[in-house]
């Protein structure tokens, strides 16, 4: 089988707050060499994400945050903003007189890595901390009166975190982006465009998602035409992609009738994506595959760099063994495409000279384990072929009125069968398989008489007790079961859980190694 390939988005942000303390290593070899670690690897596509709020730019539709360096006094409250992101544009763009963007796209040219825009449709970060660095002038202009949530919380209800998201059911709000994107095509001439509407998804206010579908699917349409208009200019193609809800029935709660931008050929690749808590490791890629197949549109499954087992439990960065797993899985299910999100280097740990190899080294912040995911995580055959891990995860983020179904913690009280869905993707023969539960009892517990484990109607054998590892999302014990080679499905493994005591499962996994 082919290489699938990576996409890789990177936040100009981190960039940015990444090297603040680096500024005097910073110049135009430095910034190519960023993109030239990706050489090799098999990274195919490189998102630049070039807003939030406000631009990483210069820009005359939305601030700067060079723009943002020398200010002393915003929103009528003394401000500095002098060892922030900003600092490091500012010097980058005005004091070297250097466009990061445009050499980054020469380099990937360079690299034969596909360059991309990404642009953030509609952030959140920091709406109630004003002022704020992060915060546009046009924003502070227009705080509640644009804000999808304009109405006062009765009884001292709470303003959410995603009420002063902007409402793209008003003009002035679409007029914005658009003349934004226009803006940020005249200056680059890139392959592709990305509309991230997981920044954020909340674009309308509640009770008007569903009814302006449409409206939205017309502002797509205006976004097109931008992309029409620059093709001509610069004679090429330039792709356009979505990342969305991984549910297709929440994202078209949402306002995103993204079946109907496929049908009317206004997009070239979808990618459905968890939010930001957890990764998915149970999205629906074969349905969106199949869902989106007719009408030539690419399916790119998105992993995330943190990982939860369910609402309110222990946050922690993925491994590149547990990102290996996802990436199997999502392969698996016929994605043309795995895209990486916030997987970011670091300064000191950027892959050059001897640090390009790959090792057991497992943790993504490291250059080895680092450039050990980007080496084999786009590729299905080499993916299954490593030690990985897969973990009951859940989707973090819901239409208004839907509950996140995390399938943890299940409660145990000597009943069952008890249900857990794990999404491994395929297995090669002569593979050691084990699912792992984590266990919370107030009872000292007998694996063996008071824990019975089924995994596809086979039974599966207790071979010992273990640390969860990394990531270590658990302090749990927690008990491996042995899934015999005859037990094993060539996509989802499904365990059924009976005990003889009340306790608590709290994590689930199959290790593969």
């Amino acid at each position: 089988m082919a290489s699938q390939g990576i996409v890789l988005n990177q936040d100009s942000d981190n960039f940015y707050m990444s090297r603040k303390d680096c500024l005097e290593r910073i110049d135009e070899a430095y910034i190519k060499s960023f993109i030239y670690q990706y050489k090799d690897t098999l990274v195919t596509d490189f998102m630049m994400c070039v807003n939030v709020h406000i631009s990483s730019f210069p820009s005359k539709v939305k601030t700067f945050y060079g723009d943002k360096y020398l200010r002393k006094e915003e929103q009528g409250q003394p401000v500095d903003y002098s060892d922030t992101c900003c600092k490091t544009a500012y010097h980058i763009w005005y004091e070297k007189n250097l466009d990061l963007f445009q050499l980054w796209i020469d380099a990937c040219r360079e690299s034969r890595i596909t360059p991309w825009l990404s642009f953030r449709m509609n952030d959140a970060h920091c709406h109630f901390e004003t002022p704020h660095f992060l915060i546009s002038d046009y924003f502070y202009e227009h705080l509640d009166e644009y804000a999808r949530c304009r109405h006062e919380r009765p009884f001292g209800g709470n303003r959410e975190y995603y009420d002063r998201c902007r409402d793209f059911e008003i003009e002035e709000v679409r007029g914005e982006m658009l003349a934004y994107i226009e803006e940020a095509l005249e200056r680059y001439d890139v392959d592709g465009i990305e509309l991230d509407f997981m920044r954020e998804p909340w674009c309308f206010q509640p009770g008007h998602e569903q009814e302006n579908a449409e409206l939205m699917t017309s502002f797509i349409h205006q976004i097109k035409e931008i992309v029409g208009a620059a093709e001509n200019r610069y004679g090429h193609k330039i792709k356009m992609a979505a990342r969305c809800n991984a549910n297709p029935v929440y994202s078209m709660e949402f306002g995103f009738d993204v079946l109907e931008w496929a049908k009317r050929g206004l997009i070239d690749l979808i990618v459905p994506t968890p939010r930001w808590a957890t990764s998915d490791n149970d999205m629906p890629i074969a349905l969106w595959k199949k869902m989106m197949e007719p009408y030539g549109v690419e399916v790119a499954g998105c992993v995330e760099l943190l990982s939860r087992s369910y609402p309110g439990s222990k946050l922690v960065y993925n491994t590149a063994e547990s990102a290996i797993g996802s990436a199997v899985n999502i392969l698996s299910q016929g994605a043309d495409q795995l895209y990486l999100f916030n997987y970011f280097d670091l300064p000191d740990e950027m892959m050059v000279g001897e640090r390009r190899r790959i090792t057991e080294e497992n943790d993504v912040h490291k250059a080895e384990g680092y450039y050990k995911l980007l080496s084999v995580a786009g590729d299905l055959e080499k993916a299954m072929d490593m030690s990985r891990k897969h973990i009951v995860t859940y989707n973090d983020i819901a239409p208004l009125s839907r509950k996140l179904g995390a399938p943890l913690p299940i409660k145990v009280a000597g009943t069952g069968p008890h249900f857990v869905r794990v999404v491994t993707g395929k297995i090669p023969t002569g593979k050691k398989v084990m699912l792992r539960l984590g266990i919370e009892s107030k009872e000292k517990l007998d694996p063996q008489e008071d824990v019975a484990v089924y995994v596809n109607s086979r039974g599966a054998v207790f071979v010992e007790q273990q640390s969860c590892g990394d990531p270590r999302l658990t302090e749990c014990p927690i008990y491996a079961f042995e899934i015999k080679e005859d037990a094993r499905n060539s996509l989802v493994q499904m365990a059924e859980i009976y005990g003889n005591k009340e306790f608590i499962v709290r994590y689930v996994d199959i290790v593969i190694s």
